[in-house]
């Protein structure tokens, strides 16, 4: 990406397309809550290709920074927020598979999630894990199920729009999105 300085304003080269007047945030749903233009402005500061490890680093040495406020460094509070979050991505990685055949002989591998992350029906600000089966069988978890799968095909539809400028065929990318989400009942 090639930036010029042209007084105080910068245009960014993106993908072929100058580009004025960028406006920094983290994306919706993040539960990032820090100033993103000053966060985005450090990591620029780092160069053009890092790790989250030099990230970390930096966060971790500069401690004025936004970037350091985006971390816990309380070691105590920071192991639990981490396996908090392994749990979650264990619970999420699990995977169920079983081999179907199609009407015209052909092998096809299913792949889901062997625990759905749903709202709880007895607090809907706190959301849980069931198996499949019951997230399935339930019509409120079956809605969350669906939900999600919708709401993730409009990411991507809109990650797609983002992009469109770098898709071969974004009238078609597009189509396929929506009739993917026709597909989608609830």
């Amino acid at each position: 990406m090639g930036m010029e300085r042209t007084g105080m304003e910068r245009i960014f080269l993106i993908g072929g397309i100058w580009v004025r007047s960028m406006k920094r945030k983290f994306k919706q749903g993040s539960r990032i809550s820090f100033d993103a233009k000053k966060v985005s402005e450090e990591i620029r500061s780092m160069g053009d290709e890092i790790t989250p490890a030099d990230y970390l680093e930096y966060a971790r040495n500069n401690t004025e920074s936004e970037s350091h406020k985006c971390f816990e460094w309380d070691d105590a509070k920071a192991a639990e927020i981490y396996r908090l979050e392994r749990a979650g991505e264990i619970l999420r990685s699990i995977t169920i598979e079983w081999e179907t055949v199609t009407p015209a002989g052909a092998t096809v591998i299913n792949v889901v999630r062997e625990f759905e992350n749903v709202g709880d029906k007895s607090n809907p600000s706190r959301r849980i894990y069931v198996p499949i089966e019951t997230a399935l069988s339930d019509s409120d978890y079956r809605k969350d199920v669906f939900e999600g799968i919708r709401k993730d095909i409009e990411n991507l539809k809109h990650k797609g729009e983002m992009y469109s400028w770098a898709i071969k065929n974004p009238e078609m990318f597009s189509n396929t999105l929506n009739e993917a989400l026709e597909l989608v009942v609830a």
